[in-house]
């Protein structure tokens, strides 16, 4: 079931694709809003050090690929399609006692798969672009638990569900530039979603991410 997603997205992509006008592949950083403050300093990096170690702290938190999809309505305005893989590979939380003593923890990789579509509109445009867009997402999420225990024998059985699934309804938008190199176009943008504004039990927080997305673009 958890491999079906490729195949889900593919299914996706192929009428999109027939529609499309333009393609664009992605990457970057994903991260969760309670380790943006982590990842991100209270000042703006200066030097090209202080710049590849903020991205290389980002994506030990979180990282993703990205497949985006055009279709012009518009001088100003996009139909967009998207799908793609959002890895978080280390999160922890800490198991205890009774006693509040700590025995373990729970290691965690979380991946969520959101496609959706939505629309860009285009602020302002020459050999650099400045645009905003939103979109809402169908999105896909498994996991994998490891139990590593610091206590000795047999260890305890836990009602914990290691490898959990379910599907939500989501929402996100941002911002971004691009710069038109003729044959392609770069294309960077800040967006911020949650995957889980629909569907979620009553105790399930809203988990919602922070990315930080760089790409080319065909056809845009």
């Amino acid at each position: 079931m958890k491999r079906g997603w490729w195949l889900g997205i593919w299914i996706w992509s192929f009428p999109v694709l027939m529609l499309a006008q333009g393609i664009g592949f992605f990457g970057g950083v994903s991260i969760p809003d309670n380790n943006v403050g982590d990842v991100f300093p209270s000042r703006v990096p200066e030097t090209g050090s202080e710049i590849k170690d903020l991205i290389e702290q980002g994506l030990s938190v979180g990282y993703h690929a990205q497949l985006r999809y055009w279709l012009r309505l518009s001088d100003e305005i996009q139909f967009t399609a998207t799908g793609g893989l959002h890895r978080f590979p280390d999160l922890t939380t800490a198991l205890l006692d009774p006693m509040g003593n700590q025995i373990g923890e729970l290691r965690t990789v979380l991946n969520i798969v959101p496609v959706g579509f939505g629309v860009e509109y285009t602020i302002f445009r020459k050999i650099l672009g400045i645009f905003v867009y939103a979109e809402a997402l169908y999105t896909y999420t498994f996991t994998n638990t490891e139990i590593a225990l610091d206590i000795e024998g047999a260890p305890p059985v836990l009602p914990i569900d290691t490898e959990p699934t379910y599907n939500r309804v989501g929402a996100g938008g941002g911002i971004g530039v691009d710069l038109n190199a003729k044959l392609f176009i770069i294309d960077v943008r800040l967006g911020v979603w949650a995957s889980n504004l629909i569907g979620r039990s009553s105790d399930e927080p809203v988990k919602s991410i922070v990315s930080l997305s760089a790409g080319l673009a065909f056809g845009k």
